[in-house]
């Protein structure tokens, strides 16, 4: 028997899930409530969302060159072969977590596959090695001017700390830096932040091919792999933007969810 609320449900594929409630294996814990981590973003629910009209329209709607091609494949391709094209996919990965918004109430933790742009990576690189390489000069001129002091103090014959030598120097405490020195942090700090929100703005979330993945392992043709990745077909291995990534994603909730605009 299922109840009005399961005869309503937007994400279940067809009434042929009645079969769940009556054949689970039982735990020691009890039932499994929630899905506390989803690797690739639910794309091993894909089969299920292709017999769901409602998501299939939200697919064709966000994403028509990814429905176009699955469309086509789903009349030959049995269940198994109809998963890994929608690893990364914003759409299925929304119908996942509206799956477990409603029968848990709880929002699952999705897993992406990454790309980064070199090229971006490296101007990130750049700032921090720079950054870096600023406090180490401040540091080593403290150390100078430090250690310059004594040399005059006891020129001047003044007293010196018994057992005072170079590790006692360099433990003691960096003075509070000038103003001429917080305003250099200051910038190396906004650049950074700066760069790095290009960096994840423009991260490709996408899991690549098997020659993709050999080639980002050796390190070797980064600019070129990462280009690449980037042209490969959304359903091969290829991707989208985390910007657009979410943008698709929201819109996949709203609809799936059936939220109006004003809510």
């Amino acid at each position: 028997y299922l109840g009005a609320g399961i005869r309503d449900s937007r994400t279940l594929p067809n009434f042929a899930m009645e079969s769940v409630s009556h054949d689970q294996m039982p735990f020691a814990h009890g039932d499994i409530k929630n899905i506390p981590y989803v690797h690739g973003g639910f794309f091993g629910a894909a089969p299920f969302m292709l017999t769901n009209p409602h998501w299939i329209s939200i697919l064709r709607i966000l994403m028509p060159d990814v429905y176009v091609e699955i469309s086509r494949r789903a009349a030959y391709a049995p269940a198994p072969k109809l998963i890994h094209w929608a690893e990364n996919n914003p759409v299925v990965a929304a119908y996942g977590t509206a799956h477990e918004l409603e029968f848990s109430g709880r929002v699952p933790t999705l897993e992406w596959d990454v790309f980064l742009d070199p090229y971006l990576v490296k101007r990130v690189e750049i700032v921090l090695n720079e950054k870096e390489g600023f406090l180490q000069r401040q540091r080593d001129a403290r150390k100078k001017a430090h250690k310059e002091s004594h040399r005059k103090d006891d020129d001047h014959g003044l007293d010196v700390m018994e057992g005072e030598n170079d590790d006692e120097v360099i433990g003691n405490p960096t003075p509070m830096a000038s103003s001429n020195e917080r305003l250099v942090l200051s910038y190396y700090n906004a650049e950074i932040r700066r760069r790095t929100e290009l960096l994840a703005e423009r991260m490709l979330i996408a899991h690549g091919n098997v020659a993709q993945l050999v080639l980002e392992q050796t390190g070797y043709l980064k600019k070129y792999n990462f280009s690449r990745v980037k042209r490969t077909r959304k359903t091969l291995g290829g991707g989208i933007f985390a910007r657009q990534w979410l943008a698709v994603y929201a819109d996949a909730m709203k609809f799936g969810m059936g939220v109006d605009d004003d809510d």
